[in-house]
């Protein structure tokens, strides 16, 4: 699925203690977060800016140099806000010998080389070219996919049920919240047990359950304390994909998303995910010829472990895995770390 060529599927969300009409899409919410116009002359004027340029990209870290600081940040995000398209160049760009300069285009490399197929500077790309041409009465094209993301920048103090398009199922006296950009669960609780954030496909694809071929993208982690004892994941029907943060080689293993029992031995994943490190999880789920299910889970460290990454495939029977009507974000087991998940990105096939 190219970037380019993604036709997203806007939803309305809310906050069951805020009216709906308070909350925006996803899009809509990136652009404002970034102080930036959502009216067709501002998208017009955005796609040209961010859309990267050697002439442009010259000019930019130039002004990273500058004398005032806000020219600086500026010119910073501007860069960023190309993506993964300016990076090439700025690989080729010598040394400067302005320490500033230096630092500057170091963080910007490094936020590119997320490993993730969709950074926020390609969800804002994203975001604008399709608000750009919904503006413009253009028609989505046949057979190309549909895209959700929740990027979590609604506070919550508390969640009561729901988030937005999403519920929240928890065992008695576990809690979850949204702050600072990120979902949270908190590992400290009365008695072990679950928290699930569960989004239903119907807030998708408006229908019951996923289509045949669909695509999970996430960032996730957990604080230090208890490794070893809770485990982090992501549900896919009936099944969980899992690891334990902080804990030598981390575990991975397939389990019940209900039951817990495991439907795969512990598996060491080469690396061990770092606590306070988000990590990346990819789920690529394709439903086979007589009602199997194919995962494939890639795990990435956060902490980029010398490019290490985890990939395993396995198939599901139908009883197994269920109906898929559901993802979910997890967290189960004992008193340990909270549990964190940002930036979580659906791809299917459109209906």
């Amino acid at each position: 699925m190219k970037t380019a060529n993604r036709i997203a599927l806007t939803i309305a969300w809310f906050v069951s203690a805020v009216p709906a009409a308070e909350y925006q899409d996803w899009r809509l919410q990136l652009l404002e977060q970034e102080g930036l116009d959502a009216d067709a002359a501002g998208l017009q004027a955005l796609e040209k800016v961010i859309a990267p340029s050697e002439q442009r990209l010259k000019k930019l870290v130039l002004l990273l140099a500058d004398e005032d600081f806000a020219t600086r940040e500026r010119s910073q995000n501007e860069i960023l806000r190309m993506g993964d398209a300016a990076r090439p160049w700025l690989d080729r760009l010598p040394e400067s010998v302005d320490p500033e300069v230096r630092l500057r285009v170091g963080i910007i490399l490094g936020q590119l080389g997320s490993r993730r197929r969709w950074s926020e500077a390609e969800l804002l790309q994203y975001a604008v070219a399709n608000l750009r041409r919904e503006k413009d009465g253009g028609k989505k094209i046949a057979g190309e996919p549909l895209v959700f993301a929740e990027l979590f920048r609604d506070k919550a103090d508390f969640l009561d049920g729901k988030y937005r398009g999403f519920r929240f199922e928890a065992s008695p006296g576990l809690t979850g919240k949204v702050d600072d950009g990120k979902l949270r669960f908190s590992g400290r609780g009365p008695i072990e047990g679950d928290q699930r954030l569960i989004l239903p496909a119907k807030e998708i694809t408006g229908k019951e359950v996923f289509p045949d071929r669909f695509r999970i993208e996430v960032m996730l982690g957990g604080n230090a304390g208890g490794q070893g004892s809770y485990h982090i994941g992501v549900s896919v029907g009936k099944v969980c994909a899992l690891f334990h943060p902080g804990y030598a080689q981390g575990a991975f293993r397939f389990a019940d998303a209900d039951t817990r029992k495991s439907l795969m031995e512990n598996t060491n994943m080469g690396f061990t995910p770092a606590t306070d490190s988000l990590s990346i999880m990819a789920l690529d789920v394709k439903r086979l010829p007589g009602g199997d299910v194919e995962l494939q889970v890639t795990v990435i460290p956060g902490d980029k472990a010398d490019g290490k990454k985890y990939t395993v495939r396995k198939n599901f029977t139908a009883a197994e895995i269920g109906k898929i009507d559901s993802i979910s974000l997890d967290r189960s087991g004992r008193t340990g770390g909270d549990a964190l998940f940002d930036n979580l990105v659906v791809e299917t096939d459109a209906p």
